[in-house]
């Protein structure tokens, strides 16, 4: 190497301007930029380490997220009581949802990987004997559907649980199979999130 090319090699950097910004904003990189000409390296590391800092958050994993729905008056709901109006599809006697009933208003976003959690706050039901209490109960085109749990009548605020699983952008229909709550309008529609 030749004089010029050294020289050239222990000359300072200069950094794009976004790039400088962002060493500006971090008081490490301040610190390790700021050293003599010798410590070039320094300046790289402390470039790097900014980026790193500076670079967006991952999204916030769902393991450990709960998501709280209540049952209450014939119906699924954020946040007792229910209200006619909960009703989130119609469903078809013999299985799965009419095309096109879909209440978007009533559709619950929950992160795929969180649990689900219905509470039973339905003192509607615990004024009939008839009433044993609601199933929730999950559409797989079947009439019957795919068992979740059972929260029964009349033993306070029993709750039911569910691991959501599903890919991201599913739709889960679920329904309330016991003395045909669903045709009565007790259904409701989780949308899994990334």
């Amino acid at each position: 190497m030749n004089a010029d090319t050294i020289a050239r090699l222990r000359r300072p950097k200069t950094w794009p301007a976004a790039l400088a910004t962002v060493v500006a904003a971090s008081p490490v990189a301040r610190v390790l930029a700021g050293r003599s000409r010798r410590h070039g390296m320094m300046r790289v590391i402390g470039g790097a380490a900014a980026l790193v800092l500076a670079a967006p958050a991952a999204p916030v994993s769902a393991v450990g997220t709960t998501v709280n729905l209540d049952m209450s008056n014939l119906r699924f709901c954020r946040q007792a009581p229910c209200l006619p109006t909960d009703q989130a599809y119609l469903r078809n006697p013999s299985g799965g949802p009419v095309p096109g009933t879909d209440n978007p208003t009533t559709i619950i976003d929950v992160p795929s990987g969180a649990k689900v959690v219905w509470t039973y706050k339905d003192h509607l039901c615990d004024q009939f004997s008839i009433c044993p209490g609601h199933m929730v109960m999950i559409e797989n085109g079947t009439s019957a559907g795919r068992p979740v749990g059972m929260a029964p009548a009349r033993q306070g605020p029993t709750t039911v649980f569910y691991k959501v699983t599903e890919a991201p952008g599913t739709f889960i229909h679920y329904f309330c199979n016991i003395n045909q709550h669903d045709q009565y309008g007790q259904t409701g529609i989780l949308h899994v999130t990334g």
